[in-house]
């Protein structure tokens, strides 16, 4: 299987060199992620990732789409993914740890299913303020009011990874 990584897709999370004709953004390949592994149980953290609480966060330095900020996230290493925020606590930690002055993308999206699902294939947390408004909006982001709504996909904008150790599933996202 060939790796694969977010910059090999564009803002609509389609591979480059395919038409994606279709418009949906659900047609990329099924990717090997080729990541390095750590102990998160030891406490390590990957390289421009910071602990705080009981997880490790960065912050993304460009933006993109969804799909390629979750890849760049799992191409940080075996257990990243785009942050999920598992509870209320969690939500207060990303909201007071990093500002929340512009749109970030969060492990959150029905792109492959009809109901919301996290990157880990779990329900996760949700506090979605704003109700999607179009079908194209299947993706959830903390705004930058800091509330938690739906964008589209292809949108561009900064994510936050988190590394807690459970692989990203790719049939959830």
């Amino acid at each position: 299987m060939l790796a694969r990584h977010a910059a090999d897709f564009d803002t609509r999370g389609v591979a480059d060199g395919s038409n994606g004709s279709n418009g949906s953004n659900v047609d990329a390949p099924r990717l090997l992620i080729d990541a390095p592994v750590f102990a998160f149980d030891a406490g390590q953290c990957p390289p421009s990732y910071s602990r705080v609480a009981t997880s490790c966060y960065r912050v993304s330095i460009a933006n993109g789409g969804w799909l390629p900020g979750e890849l760049a996230c799992e191409a940080d290493a075996v257990g990243a993914h785009l942050v999920v925020i598992d509870d209320a606590a969690e939500d207060t930690t990303i909201k007071t740890t990093y500002s929340m002055t512009i749109r970030t993308w969060i492990g959150l999206s029905k792109r492959q299913t009809s109901l919301y699902r996290t990157v880990i294939d779990t329900a996760g947390y949700r506090d979605l303020t704003s109700p999607q408004s179009e079908s194209s909006e299947a993706c959830a982001a903390l705004d930058n009011n800091g509330q938690m709504g739906t964008h589209t996909c292809g949108d561009s904008n900064r994510f936050i990874c988190e590394y807690d150790g459970k692989p990203a599933v790719p049939s959830s996202y």
